[in-house]
């Protein structure tokens, strides 16, 4: 656990911004009540809000017309009930015992259309737990469901968890830390998942009292710099950077809504851009401003949020960037504009299944060489295995289960960099 001290209001802002995106129809509201007032909770933020994005995000598939509705409230003096209220299908009650089960997936029409892994409720139980509490649910058939989640208000650690708890400054061994100056708590939390999964970690604060507090004490990668903080227009703070010894070779990039860019790079920046900045283009500008090479860049197209997530944490993250596209049609235009070294292909997703979206792949000149690995939770008979011969491998979703699951995911890495040496050596040429 790391706990600490946050407002519900801010995570219902954050969650609000991230899950807006998954709203394809217009019969379909995501409300978040109003969470002012309620008293700050200490906790593992980022574990709270796992279990809220997969709760909220199971609601609006599950619910094709009608409303999604997120609120809060204080159980007693030490839990907080968080509800998750949809008007969807809802859940037969002898069903309720297999959605908490690893893979358990209940059979019907809609449930065909957005199959994941079986694995969110499960996850998001066991980390429930973790954080004093646990999920319920209530769910009427065609009427709807209420997931409610109550945890501990204030999560307790030992002594020793407390002593050893990594500053907000701290850096995972083996990446880079990038301070972002963003006084907007929702971009905060768009650049941090920018940068889940790179060399880069992001070092968040609000304004030029924390960032100062932090360049005092330590050396980032690079800077990002909103221009507006608080109001204030803060051009003079790169020449303040580019004044001082520890600072003055340190590439800053101002991301801002303010447009003035002769104004910034006279006066020192290394690049501008205007928000909104798209997260291929914040990337690509990372690695060449600080001039770190990644070895390897992994393409997840997958509609499903925590199939993404558990590949996700078996992947070399350490030395690689990991690029997400939640649509087929997304994953091509993102394979063609970045040419990723492999590619990890779900079969079902809305708009293109996986095997157009693979016949595309090897029709392009562009990304026809790419290792393309079938992750997929379909039971394959040989007529689909033969659609699929181009790939490179077949992994099926139940294998991530395993205890040996990072074993198989390496050796299918092996076997796609062993693929993809041609390819490298003509590019490198």
């Amino acid at each position: 656990l790391r706990p600490r001290n946050f407002a519900i209001a801010d995570l219902f802002g954050a969650l609000r911004g991230m899950l807006k995106p998954l709203l394809v129809e217009n019969s379909l509201n995501l409300v978040f009540e109003d969470a002012q007032g309620f008293p700050n909770l200490y906790t593992d933020e980022g574990k709270l809000s796992q279990i809220l994005r997969n709760l909220i995000s199971n609601a609006i598939k599950f619910t094709p017309r009608g409303e999604v509705k997120v609120s809060a409230a204080v159980d007693d003096e030490n839990y907080i009930r968080f509800r998750v209220e949809d008007t969807g299908i809802g859940i037969e009650a002898a069903d309720i015992p297999t959605i908490f089960k690893e893979f358990g997936q209940i059979d019907s029409e809609l449930q065909s259309k957005v199959r994941g892994t079986g694995l969110g409720l499960p996850l998001s139980q066991n980390l429930a737990h973790l954080l004093g509490g646990e999920i319920q649910v209530e769910s009427v058939p065609g009427q709807g469901s209420i997931f409610t989640v109550r945890i501990l208000r204030k999560v307790e650690v030992g002594l020793e968890t407390k002593v050893n708890e990594p500053s907000r400054f701290d850096t995972e061994p083996g990446r880079f830390p990038v301070l972002i100056i963003e006084d907007n708590h929702e971009t905060r939390f768009i650049y941090e998942s920018f940068l889940k999964g790179t060399r880069f970690q992001m070092i968040g604060v609000s304004g030029l009292a924390g960032a100062r507090n932090y360049l005092a004490n330590r050396k980032p990668a690079m800077i990002v710099f909103d221009l507006l903080l608080g109001g204030r227009t803060e051009t003079e703070f790169i020449s303040e950077l580019r004044a001082l010894e520890d600072t003055k070779n340190i590439p800053i990039m101002v991301v801002s809504t303010v447009n003035d860019e002769g104004r910034c790079m006279e006066l020192g920046a290394s690049a501008f851009q205007l928000k909104p900045i798209m997260e291929d283009t914040f990337l690509a500008a990372l690695h060449e401003l600080t001039n770190l090479r990644r070895s390897r860049k992994f393409l997840l197209i997958d509609d499903d949020e925590v199939a993404r997530y558990v590949l996700r944490q078996l992947l070399p993250w350490e030395d690689s960037i990991i690029l997400e596209a939640r649509t087929g049609r997304n994953g091509l235009e993102m394979a063609t504009a970045n040419a990723p070294d492999v590619i990890f292909l779900d079969l079902n997703m809305p708009d293109v299944n996986g095997y157009t979206v693979l016949e595309e792949l090897k029709r392009s000149e562009i990304t026809k060489s790419i290792p393309v690995i079938i992750h997929t939770s379909q039971q394959l008979d040989e007529a689909a295995r033969r659609r699929l011969s181009r790939a490179l491998d077949i992994l099926p979703k139940s294998e991530l289960s395993s205890h040996l699951a990072a074993d198989i995911v390496a050796k299918l890495l092996a076997k796609a960099a062993a693929a993809s040496e041609p390819r490298s050596e003509a590019n490198h040429v």
